[in-house]
């Protein structure tokens, strides 16, 4: 671990994983709303990674992502190069997201979802505990923190403590304000496990100090779902539409799509939990994928799938430049440091003096006292 100023370079990834619709509500949907499948799903192109579908006008867009998965095909996303990278990247002291995205999903991509963050949370163990195996030869320590929320265009929710937390304070006391000390990821499965009725943020953090040394890294997984518009959603208190319009305002002027009046204008990050926490990511800053989770039929979220879409093809062309964090001396360990290196010092010197106090008593019996006199003297130059 050293202080020197590291950084990453790269694009944001993005990849889609579409739930097929089934034979049996084909032909239910068909008969009933007067389903076409041409019209009412999305179409892929996995040879170039491309999707399209028609609006609410009728009018085809198209959408190009980094990789295609159908459900059908594949258990769960392969993301192993992905969650390499990840991981070493916090490992050398950046920080790195993970935002997944869920449009209509149920059980089944509930289920998909928690099995890929469970490899990323394990690819991260495993460099923990070899960190831990190595930590005598290196002197290097490692502490885990880790703080989980829910939240909402209106409120927030911290999943650790059980209690409600209002948005402000999360704002504006940090998310860091929360963290828990752990012994193991393993304790922070048992909670993330169960899953959140409202989106939620995971964060990790990863403390590591030597000798002299300190420096935090952290992992953020975002998970966003139920992203109705607020127009059709009843119970809008669980929505986050206005984080989710919020968000693509604030990569739109990232990435310069904006007239030159709203260039000069600020941009208010901090009025949103999402927006807050994942403003420094969509805007470059550290290393992000996304992974979205969308139904064939676009029967029901026509608008809000057309929606995402749009922004996972925007956030592609975000590029990265991930610095790594700053280091900050330890000045509790370098004092104690300092101290051990003072005492063995004063020990190599009590060794010199009674070594040359036997020296002048040997001398001394002999009646040499001029010469037992000048070996004493020496100690004390």
């Amino acid at each position: 671990m050293n202080n020197l100023s590291n950084f990453y370079t790269s694009l944001v990834k993005s990849y889609v994983c579409i739930r097929p619709i089934t034979t049996s509500l084909r032909d239910y949907l068909y008969y009933v709303h007067c389903h076409q499948h041409d019209s009412d799903c999305v179409q892929i192109n996995k040879n170039e990674s491309k999707l399209s579908a028609k609006n609410s006008e009728g009018n085809t867009c198209s959408w190009k992502v980094d990789k295609l998965v159908n459900e059908s095909e594949n258990n769960i996303m392969d993301l192993s190069e992905d969650e390499e990278r990840i991981t070493k990247l916090v490992s050398e002291g950046h920080d790195a997201a993970c935002l997944f995205v869920e449009v209509g999903g149920d059980y089944v991509t509930f289920k998909k979802k928690q099995e890929q963050k469970k490899r990323i949370i394990d690819k991260l163990d495993s460099y923990i505990q070899s960190t831990v195996d190595t930590s005598n030869t290196n002197e290097l320590t490692l502490s885990i923190e880790y703080a989980y929320f829910g939240f909402t265009d209106t409120y927030s929710y911290d999943m650790r403590r059980d209690v409600l937390c209002p948005s402000d304070d999360l704002i504006n006391k940090g998310i860091d304000h929360w963290m828990k000390k752990i012994d193991s990821l393993k304790d922070i499965w048992k909670l993330v496990s169960r899953g959140s009725k409202i989106s939620s943020v995971l964060k990790i953090r990863l403390n590591q100090a030597n000798s002299l040394l300190n420096r935090h890294a952290s992992l953020y997984i975002f998970d966003l779902h139920l992203l109705e518009n607020k127009s059709k959603d009843e119970h809008y208190q669980n929505g986050i539409y206005y984080s989710f319009t919020s968000l693509r305002s604030i990569i739109e002027r990232a990435l310069g799509n904006t007239n030159d009046e709203l260039k000069s204008e600020k941009i208010i990050t901090n009025y949103y939990v999402l927006t807050h926490l994942l403003a420094p990511f969509a805007c470059g800053h550290n290393e992000l994928i996304i992974l979205t989770y969308i139904q064939e039929c676009l029967h029901t979220f026509r608008d809000e799938t057309i929606m995402v879409l749009e922004l996972v093809e925007m956030m592609r062309g975000i590029r990265i430049l991930s610095l790594v964090n700053n280091s900050s001396i330890n000045h509790e360990r370098n004092s104690v440091h300092h101290l051990q290196k003072k005492l063995s010092v004063y020990k190599v010197r009590e060794q010199y003096i009674c070594h040359k106090m036997k020296c002048s008593y040997q001398i001394f019996k002999q009646n040499k006292f001029e010469m037992a006199q000048s070996v004493i003297s020496s100690v004390y130059i």
